[in-house]
């Protein structure tokens, strides 16, 4: 496990400028991303719950019988950056009580390899009916490593939470991983490559899932991606 740190922290202020902003959307403008999921879900701007300013994007799962395992999913290819490190951060609101994960997803097609991609993955597994929150992300080996475990709650009436993740393309590496008042070191933490897939570009995905007979919401918004200098 990495080292633990707790710090107030503004987001905005984690790096430094210069920055290179690959993606800034706070979902006002035209929705860029397409959706994926289970029959029913929801994938969509809201004006139901935002951060600030008009709209946020809804991740749902289905209303109708819902059961564990049911997923939504969005997802949008993002352009290269000139930097070799890039910062992902986004704010995430859950409205709902049931367990929930919440993954965000980033994949690079391999440069000369046609057919193949690294993934960096962070998992948030919010357990309210258990009271515990893990945050793990997806490693060699092609399994999750838990990097953070407490009771830091993630699901209704909490407010609006913020993630920052920091990675390495070039190395393939995780660097940091900032969850509300945690900074986590993950330097040397690999991320998963040559894994066989048809993209040929880079892609984020947001995809949220229920763990409980019951349908989850949550809101996501000021979406950004940029290349820093660190």
């Amino acid at each position: 496990m990495g080292k633990e740190y707790v710090r107030d922290m503004s987001v905005f202020s984690a790096t430094s400028i210069p920055q290179d902003v690959v993606i800034a959307d706070d979902f006002e403008d035209f929705f860029k991303w397409t959706a994926g999921g289970t029959s029913g879900k929801i994938v969509e701007k809201s004006q139901e719950y935002v951060l600030d300013k008009n709209y946020s994007m809804k991740l749902g799962t289905p209303t109708t019988t819902p059961t564990t395992g049911q997923w939504a999913q969005a997802w949008r290819g993002i352009a290269q950056s000139a930097r070799n490190k890039l910062e992902i951060s986004l704010y995430f609101l859950t409205t709902t009580d049931a367990d929930y994960d919440l993954e965000i997803k980033l994949a690079f097609s391999t440069i000369g390899q046609l057919g193949t991609c690294n993934y960096f993955r962070i998992l948030l597994e919010s357990r309210p009916s258990t009271s515990a929150n893990t945050i793990k992300i997806y490693t060699t080996g092609g399994t999750y490593e838990t990097i953070l475990a407490t009771d830091l709650y993630l699901q209704n009436g909490i407010g609006w939470s913020k993630i920052v993740l920091l990675i390495d393309v070039l190395k393939n590496e995780y660097v940091s991983l900032a969850m509300n008042n945690y900074l986590i070191d993950l330097y040397g933490k690999k991320a998963v490559t040559g894994i066989s897939d048809s993209i040929t570009e880079s892609d984020v995905y947001l995809r949220l899932t229920t763990k409980q007979n019951a349908q989850t919401l949550t809101y996501i918004d000021n979406f950004l991606v940029r290349g820093v200098e660190i």
